[in-house]
């Protein structure tokens, strides 16, 4: 296996982690809109656990290049600076409040699961009636 190929594979949760410090988020924080534990981010960054694909959309939504968390490159503007994007905007919904209630909370990891699967489905409803 080539030095390039550990690097991708073995730098992954490095990566994770110095684009959740670009953004300016604690572990907890970022939590929140990835709806999941700061326990999982943790266990991300010390590439225990890799993030499922439906995490890794909701970290590039809010501003991470998840090229450079993947591959270790940074896309490259013509004027050689990094070309990221703007975080998505969207509503501030009850499914947004409710998510950060939960890590607001001290609760166990069973708890907060059960709260989060709540929060994913009142976030599901609100998609739907704003489509309508």
């Amino acid at each position: 296996m080539s030095t390039e190929v550990d690097e991708i594979i073995f730098g992954f949760g490095r990566r994770f982690r110095e684009e959740r410090l670009r953004l300016g988020f604690t572990q907890g924080q970022l939590a929140a809109p990835l709806v999941t534990t700061e326990r999982t981010i943790i266990s991300y960054e010390k590439g225990s656990t890799p993030p499922k694909l439906d995490k890794l959309i909701l970290f590039y939504g809010i501003g991470a290049d998840i090229g450079y968390v993947i591959t270790g490159r940074r896309s490259i503007a013509s004027d050689g600076g990094a070309v990221l994007h703007e975080p998505e905007s969207r509503p501030y919904t009850p499914a947004a409040r409710v998510a950060e209630e939960i890590f607001s909370l001290p609760l166990t990891d069973s708890d907060a699961e059960m709260l989060l699967t709540f929060a994913k489905r009142l976030a599901n409803d609100d998609l739907s009636q704003t489509s309508r």
